[in-house]
């Protein structure tokens, strides 16, 4: 689909581009390495949407650079530098931004953040997820779910007739 519309042109590669920029779609084209934006321009286009928070309170975020391993690397600037509330900044506008925009980042290493540094504990990136459906494809069985165990004995409000 993606070759059909690129060689429609112009207005091909627009369609493209908005597939790239719908959630669903962006992910499921991430999903299969078909992206049609680079790493580094998703992980700019989010840092671009938290610096007007950022400049609110007089700091900033610069990209030092992304791994080949898919790390960020970050520095924190102005008054978000060494700032005791820096870290809660991180995690809940820079990361999710990040993490929003572009899921196969592998990890957030920041500048200036204390001992932040992939604060997003809950984050699992897409090649994880991937690797663990490939293995267990492979061995042609289920993966167990052990925190289902929460879930013994709950009522789930079943009508019995």
């Amino acid at each position: 689909m993606l070759d059909i519309a690129y060689e429609a042109g112009t207005s091909g590669q627009h369609i493209i581009d908005d597939m790239g920029r719908d959630d669903l779609v962006g992910s499921l084209l991430l999903l299969h390495g078909l992206h049609p934006v680079a790493l580094e321009d998703r992980v700019l286009g989010a840092l671009a949407k938290v610096r007007p928070q950022l400049g609110h309170h007089g700091g900033d975020v610069e990209l030092l650079g992304i791994g080949d391993d898919g790390r960020v690397r970050l520095r924190l600037a102005g008054n978000c530098n060494g700032c005791a509330s820096s870290r809660v900044t991180l995690d809940h506008a820079i990361e999710s931004a990040i993490y929003a925009a572009a899921p196969d980042v592998t990890g957030v290493d920041v500048e200036g953040a204390g001992d932040a540094g992939n604060a997003q504990q809950d984050f699992v990136p897409v090649e994880e997820v991937m690797a663990d459906a490939a293995s267990a494809a492979r061995a042609g069985s289920w993966t167990d779910a052990d925190c289902l165990e929460l879930f013994k004995g709950m009522s789930y409000g079943a009508v019995q007739s």
